[in-house]
């Protein structure tokens, strides 16, 4: 709801504060923060995932993977 309206801030804290051991709010704030340019929290919050899920985490490897490719293409390992 408060990314329909455009708080971008406040989704963000709705995100943070919903993290536990579902990986769809771990893949909204990660795509949140990479479309407000923020890589180093979306990769903090991907691994975090990682960690904390017990359901299907496809997503978020997906993401760290295609990061991973990425970096690499840069020469950024």
């Amino acid at each position: 709801m408060y990314r329909q309206y455009g708080v971008t801030g406040k989704y963000i804290r709705h995100l943070e504060w919903n993290l536990d051991r579902e990986s769809e709010y771990y893949i909204e704030l990660t795509q949140c923060y990479c479309k407000n340019g923020n890589k180093e929290n979306a990769l903090q919050t991907a691994e975090l995932g990682l960690n904390q899920c017990r359901d299907d985490l496809t997503k978020l490897f997906i993401f760290l993977l295609k990061d991973a490719k990425n970096n690499k293409d840069k020469g950024e390992i």
